[in-house]
């Protein structure tokens, strides 16, 4: 939902079955450190076959950093870092045509 890169930390929205009130699922935001050695990934489906052999697989393409936008779909590799989650890899999923 937010990148700043001055502050070196992005939030993300997330929710799932451990987040649930009076039957309604809660949206969590994280606030999330940056690093200089965190990686950037773009994921996205193949649309033939991949180099994996697998028609659809999924496609990982290194980005430079801090190429995420607001609003994107992410998913982020978290190591605990003094009672604060520190990203080790951010992949951006694009998304794929149906």
């Amino acid at each position: 939902t937010t990148v700043d890169r001055s502050a070196g930390t992005i939030v993300v929205e997330g929710m799932g079955p451990w987040q649930v009130k009076d039957g309604v699922t809660q949206v969590q935001h994280r606030r999330i450190q940056v690093t200089p050695s965190t990686e950037f990934v773009s994921v996205k489906r193949a649309r033939g076959p991949a180099p994996s052999g697998w028609v659809g697989d999924f496609v990982e393409s290194v980005l430079s950093a801090w190429q995420v936008k607001p609003g994107e779909w992410v998913t982020v590799t978290l190591q605990p870092d003094h009672g604060r989650a520190t990203a080790v890899r951010i992949s951006i999923w694009e998304p794929s045509e149906g």
